[in-house]
């Protein structure tokens, strides 16, 4: 009955951690006493307010730097290393990812019911473009491990902007928790494409399919992957 179900998730539905809420809201109050500063400064100080005018204005973009300097830091490396990085744009998975979790849900058998709870509990960490396919990484608040080794399992679509099947496999860390979902083109270009935003249809059995991959993804950093190369 369980494999039967669907994963009712809609694209970047799911509501933000609450780390993700906080800094939001430290941001914003942040943001507002920043202005309310320079405000109070003109008022008090009138012509002689721009030199402390221009210090608040800097002191508010020295903390904002200091706020983001890892994803700063991050995307220059990506760039100085040649590598295409596809920013986060939701906690929730993409419609090609439901699709790919709802596959692996219909045969997961025994097992299914315990996935649907380890993904329905998942966030979305990062995802990855390498230019010749799209990885995502991502975390569960009630991480479960399937009793039967499911990574076997290949969904298979049809990209109607590629005009080409790609493969999905989900793939386990070392406690066989399910953290992460390959797609993989067999070394089609994919460096402008935007794997969230992807049309797709099931893929017809007569289509030829790309290699499957024989390793994991080589994971160099915690918030970015890059895909091993495919035989």
């Amino acid at each position: 009955m369980c494999a039967a179900r669907v994963l009712a998730l809609d694209k970047f539905n799911r509501r933000p951690s609450r780390k993700v809420r906080e800094r939001k809201a430290i941001f914003f109050v942040a943001a507002f006493m920043l202005a309310a500063g320079c405000f109070a400064v003109m008022i008090v100080f009138k012509n002689a307010s721009i030199p402390w005018f221009l210090g608040l204005y800097v002191f508010g973009w020295t903390l904002a730097f200091l706020a983001w300097r890892q994803g700063i830091i991050r995307n220059y490396r990506l760039w100085f290393s040649g590598l295409k990085f596809q920013d986060i744009q939701g906690p929730g998975f993409s419609t090609l990812e439901v699709a790919a979790i709802n596959e692996l849900l219909a045969v997961a058998g025994p097992d299914a019911g315990l996935l649907r709870r380890h993904f329905e509990g998942a966030e979305v960490v990062a995802r990855y473009n390498s230019g010749v396919g799209g990885v995502t990484t991502f975390r569960s608040q009630h991480p479960r491990s399937p009793v039967n080794d499911i990574t076997n399992h290949m969904s298979w679509f049809l990209m109607d902007d590629l005009r080409a099947v790609v493969g999905a496999q989900f793939w386990a860390d070392e406690t066989g928790v399910l953290v992460m979902l390959e797609v993989f083109t067999g070394g089609l270009d994919t460096r402008a494409f935007d794997w969230t935003k992807a049309s797709f249809a099931p893929a017809p059995e007569a289509l030829p399919k790309p290699p499957i991959p024989s390793m994991p993804p080589l994971i160099t950093e915690p918030h970015w992957v890059v895909l091993a190369s495919v035989t």
